[in-house]
């Protein structure tokens, strides 16, 4: 982060021992990694969110699964076949446009929702990691 960006994503992770947990537990840092789908469709696929990620869309470190609105398909078994009635369906491009693999300042609304109110990302950082 701080390569491309120039400054600390949090001054709480500058220096951690194990950088992975660090994030995970980071109350300070909301971090998501989403891809696009396999069945073509414009629907992101959650890769990965940390519990700041997850207490933003209203839940808790053991509900992971609820952000899936389809799963990777290495991860589906008999019992995933359910109605996506279940899942928090999030707005988020699976995907940068252009050219471009960074961004900051990278404001959308990612979760449209009566109650208790809509989620909006604000000032963040995009990049685009190629597997």
């Amino acid at each position: 982060f701080k390569g491309r960006s120039g400054k600390s994503l949090s001054p709480e992770l500058d220096g951690a021992a194990d950088i992975p947990k660090a994030i995970w537990n980071s109350p300070e840092v909301a971090c998501m990694v989403v891809s696009q789908s396999e069945e073509g469709n414009d629907q992101p696929v959650v890769e990965y969110a940390n519990i700041a990620a997850l207490e933003t869309v209203g839940l808790k470190k053991n509900e992971f699964e609820q952000l899936f609105s389809t799963k990777p398909k290495e991860l589906q078994t008999a019992d995933d076949i359910k109605p996506a009635v279940d899942a928090i369906q999030l707005d988020l491009p699976p995907a940068m446009k252009g050219d471009k693999k960074f961004e900051r300042g990278y404001k959308k609304k990612m979760l449209r929702q009566e109650e208790p109110g809509d989620v909006t990302i604000v000032d963040a950082y995009r990049w685009d990691v190629e597997m």
